[in-house]
C-alpha cells in the first residue's frame, strides 16, 4: 500500500484535521481520518470544498515572505 493523498482540513469548532487515502495495486485500500492536534476524534469525512481550501492555504503557505531579488512575492 501507499499514499496516494494527505490532506488536511479545518472543523470550525473542532480544529485541524487530516486524511490519508492509500491504496494498493490501483484500488483504494484505505483511509485514515486524524486530528492533527489531538484534540476530539474526527467524526466526519471533509467535504470537497474543505479540502480545496486547505490546498490553497498550504499554496499560499508556501510563497516565500520576500523573494530573491529583495521585491514583494507575487500572487
Amino acid at each position: 500500500m501507499h499514499v496516494v493523498s494527505d490532506q488536511d482540513w479545518y472543523v470550525p469548532d473542532g480544529g485541524p484535521r487530516g486524511i490519508f487515502l492509500f491504496d494498493h495495486f490501483g484500488i483504494l485500500a484505505g483511509i485514515d481520518v486524524h486530528s492533527l492536534d489531538g484534540s476530539l476524534v474526527p467524526d466526519r469525512l471533509p467535504t470537497i470544498e474543505e479540502l480545496e481550501e486547505t490546498i490553497a492555504l498550504r499554496e499560499g503557505a508556501a510563497q516565500p515572505a520576500v523573494a530573491a531579488d529583495g521585491a514583494p512575492p507575487r500572487r
